[in-house]
């Protein structure tokens, strides 16, 4: 898509994959296609600014996974482990806000967790306002964040996604 991207992981492994899955990405072009313009580094969410010396139009990011869950935990637990990874994306958000143009946009997805008394527990982000980001809305349509996406098929965990612009 003519994108220039730059991928980030805090994890050396994830970075060394993600670097074979795209050459094998280009290798299945045969030539055909435009080359992938990309960067892969290693690097933390919450300080982007020490790898990104330009402001950028957009990001995509999870910036913490939780861990995988054997069965569905009571609620308090469900709240402790959003809580936690709640700092982390507080921290990564305020530094994409940072390297982020005027316009640009962040697509975040967040966990939920599904407790053993059925309910969902899901971050949720306060005033976005005082780090120059507003919730995105594209064209007429009013969209509630965050948006669920789906469960995992053990129903335990699962993704939900906001979508922030700079202003």
């Amino acid at each position: 898509m003519s994108l220039n991207c730059i991928g980030i992981d805090s994890n050396p492994k994830r970075v060394e994959q993600a670097r074979r899955n795209l050459a094998w990405l280009q290798s299945q072009s045969g030539g055909r296609g435009k080359a992938l313009a990309y960067r892969l580094e290693t690097g933390e969410a919450r300080r982007l600014e020490d790898r990104l010396t330009t402001k950028v139009d957009g990001i995509a990011t999870e910036p913490i996974l939780l861990p995988r869950l054997s069965s569905r935990p009571g609620r308090e637990k469900a709240k402790d482990l959003v809580n936690k990874a709640s700092r982390v994306y507080s921290e990564a958000l305020r530094s994409m806000a940072g390297v982020l143009r005027r316009g640009g946009r962040v697509a975040l997805i967040v966990p939920t967790v599904r407790a053993s008394d059925g309910s969902e527990v899901s971050l949720r982000f306060g005033d976005t306002g005082s780090i120059g980001l507003q919730d995105f809305q594209p064209g007429h349509a009013r969209f509630e964040y965050p948006v669920r996406v789906a469960f995992e098929s053990t129903r335990r965990l699962g993704r939900a996604v906001y979508v922030f612009e700079r202003v």
